[in-house]
């Protein structure tokens, strides 16, 4: 027995086994999107921490004392676009961004932005990332 379950089914039962991925799927984004609270979010936020060398500066204490400085100066919010983390959603997810991307995480060097922020900034300074961000705006045609 065994094989490739698509080969071995009909078109009706193919369709059927789609649907219901497609309602699991579903039926997560929804349990994350409920699940945005400060407590998850915490959470996600201390499964960032990876020690080892590049963290050395950085125990996960000190990470977790950033993350509340965070939420006390930012609330639950991008500290760079302000835009509301959302676990439903990878890009607004929390991710750890370095300030100057080639100095290594230490606490001067630490601030929490949504996903899709550290992934478009990259190894880009502030100012060119704000400096790219305008350029978008100015160009953008809705």
């Amino acid at each position: 027995m065994g094989g490739n379950y698509k080969a071995n089914s009909t078109p009706e039962q193919w369709s059927a086994k789609l649907e219901r991925g497609r309602k699991y799927k579903q039926g997560q984004r929804a349990a994350r999107a409920s699940a945005t609270t400060p407590e998850t979010l915490r959470e996600q936020v201390a499964s960032l921490y990876r020690g080892g060398e590049r963290t050395r500066w950085l125990t996960r204490e000190m990470f977790m004392e950033l993350w509340d400085e965070h939420v006390k100066t930012h609330g639950l919010r991008c500290a760079m676009s302000g835009q509301p983390f959302n676990m439903s959603v990878k890009a607004t997810r929390p991710s750890v961004d370095q300030i100057i991307p080639s100095a290594g995480y230490w606490p001067g060097n630490v601030r929490f932005v949504t996903f899709i922020v550290n992934e478009t900034r990259s190894n880009m300074s502030d100012a060119n990332f704000l400096a790219m961000c305008q350029g978008v705006v100015k160009h953008l045609k809705p």
